[in-house]
């Protein structure tokens, strides 16, 4: 790749930026550092190559370069570095000799990571088997054999556990520069789906230590202490990490957005932006103060509904795997952790005007009852009293009177356009998987039937920091759940126009399977293309 040195050295305050982090750095908690014992940590997560290869920008993104392997030792690499470049200004620095050295030191990306063997693949899975439209079923067979192509070392649920084993918890990605971030915790739900699939009680037994090991990393560095309307007090999480610097896979787009930011408030900048990159939704107009640009960001302050929702399921899973290998004093522990965390989602999330859920701003004391797809978490995780049966038809009121369910291709990530990648006229797969089971889990027939959404032919959606992948995991997912969960409901008639009621298909006209789709339908799936192969 050749440099692309332009617009970005121009802005002579990206320069100052990046000297007020350094003349700060007492004060940084960088993303990694030597204390995680990895030699690379100053390449990779800080120091002058880093900041050199952003501020000049070699690579078309960010993320290009730190996902780069290293061609020599670290130690080397540094050395080298200083030799010939460590009497001249970064801002200074020949671009061209830049590229040469990254061509001389750093691999191509990825190249580090090798393909796997699924022991467990079946090119032809029985629930795949039973579904009953041939189209949907040849498509579902195609995404099957993905995941022969898309499987690497190390990624696997094992890979997870043992992260959480090294680190107490599944950090945000596979990199070194993830450690100061969790993945949001859907390790312990992961287990359970694997355990109601397999009934495998001996891999629970050895790993359900790592699963209370995730979420005591939640209870100790990611809650606070709220008190409700009543003066009761409750323990309710967060996305707080404590990284206060740019991002590396983002560290232009970060150094970028801190330029509107005065220099005594961009280290809590940073680490707003970081903590809603933990959250998954990077970015969102939930986290910004104005509901519009990335400057007002306080993530931080933000009490999300969906994290809660989600570490309230993680408990009653608990108490169910504590209950089935017969570790009666932790299965009493989590049933008494799992009613105080229904009690606090319902204290602090549940708005009885609005009769939801949403995320509550603890710096102002009040709800966020703007729509966002989190309303239906709760339903999605079970963690409401199934006798209130009330509780998840308001919630479907509260959509219908938000015309979410009239996006002809899908429901959005927000009703704002702030141009974010998680707000409108986005929609992700994940997104529409929770609220399609959050309705099909909550009993009531008026939710079931809100399921039937038909859709047009969507368009990729915008935003984000790197360039758009293929083979995304979640999206191969979600279809692939969707179409085995539906099997004998779901139909697809001519390719690109008729559809029956299912959850709705509406095929999209995209050659690839992408990271992020327009206003994705409940199934966004490229069958038009491929049933053209």
């Amino acid at each position: 790749m050749s440099g692309c040195a332009g617009d970005f050295r121009q802005y002579k305050e990206l320069d100052k930026v990046i000297a007020d982090i350094e003349s700060t750095k007492q004060k940084n908690n960088e993303v990694c550092d030597e204390t995680d014992k990895i030699a690379n940590w100053n390449i990779y997560c800080s120091g002058p190559i880093l900041t050199a290869m952003n501020l000049h920008q070699v690579e078309m993104d960010s993320k290009t370069f730190v996902d780069r392997p290293l061609k020599a030792d670290p130690d080397v690499v540094l050395q080298e570095f200083k030799k010939e470049f460590g009497k001249t200004k970064i801002a200074n620095i020949s671009v061209q000799k830049l590229i040469n050295f990254r061509n001389r030191f750093f691999g191509e990306p990825g190249t580090e990571l090798k393909g796997c063997v699924i022991p467990e693949w079946k090119e032809l899975p029985p629930k795949i088997a039973r579904i009953k439209d041939e189209n949907l079923k040849r498509f579902a067979l195609f995404l099957n054999q993905r995941w022969k192509d898309l499987c690497r070392q190390g990624i696997l649920l094992l890979g997870r556990i043992l992260d959480c084993e090294r680190f107490g918890f599944v950090p945000n990605g596979g990199r070194i520069y993830y450690l100061r971030r969790s993945q949001p915790p859907f390790l312990t739900p992961m287990m359970y789906e694997y355990y109601e699939a397999t009934g495998d009680i001996e891999f629970i037994k050895e790993n359900f230590n790592h699963l209370v090991k995730e979420y005591e990393f939640w209870v100790q560095n990611r809650s606070i202490s709220v008190m409700d309307e009543k003066g009761y007090k409750h323990k309710i999480y967060q996305y707080r990490t404590i990284s206060n610097v740019p991002r590396p896979e983002s560290f232009r787009a970060d150094i970028q957005a801190a330029v509107e930011v005065g220099k005594n408030d961009r280290q809590k900048f940073f680490q707003d932006i970081a903590s809603a990159a933990e959250s998954g939704w990077d970015f969102s107009s939930r986290w910004f103060r104005d509901r519009n640009t990335m400057k007002t960001i306080e993530t931080t302050n933000i009490l999300p509904v969906d994290l809660n929702s989600l570490l309230c399921w993680n408990v009653n899973i608990l108490k169910y795997f504590a209950n089935i290998i017969g570790n009666t004093q932790k299965a009493e522990e989590f049933e008494k952790k799992g009613q105080e965390a229904w009690k606090a989602l319902n204290a602090i999330f549940y708005n009885k005007l609005k009769k939801a859920w949403f995320d509550y701003n603890f710096r102002i004391k009040s709800h966020n009852t703007l729509f966002y797809p989190t309303v239906a978490m709760p339903l999605f995780t079970g963690c409401y009293t199934m006798l209130d049966y009330g509780k998840s038809t308001k919630v479907i009121d509260f959509m219908n009177e938000s015309n979410v369910f009239n996006y002809p291709s899908g429901i959005p990530a927000s009703l704002k356009n702030t141009g974010q990648q998680w707000d409108l006229p986005n929609g992700w797969p994940p997104l529409q998987h929770i609220i399609i089971e959050g309705m099909r889990k909550s009993d009531n027939p008026e939710a079931q039937e809100m399921i039937d959404v038909t859709g047009t032919i969507p368009k990729p959606g915008a935003g984000g920091e790197y360039d758009v992948q293929d083979g995304f995991g979640w999206t191969n997912g979600v279809v692939l759940d969707l179409l085995t969960t539906y099997y004998d409901r779901m139909t697809i008639g001519d390719i690109g126009q008729n559809v029956t009621h299912g959850p709705s298909v509406r095929p999209c006209r995209s050659k690839t399977y992408r990271i992020r789709y327009r206003l994705v339908p409940l199934l966004c799936i490229t069958v038009f293309y491929f049933l053209r192969l």
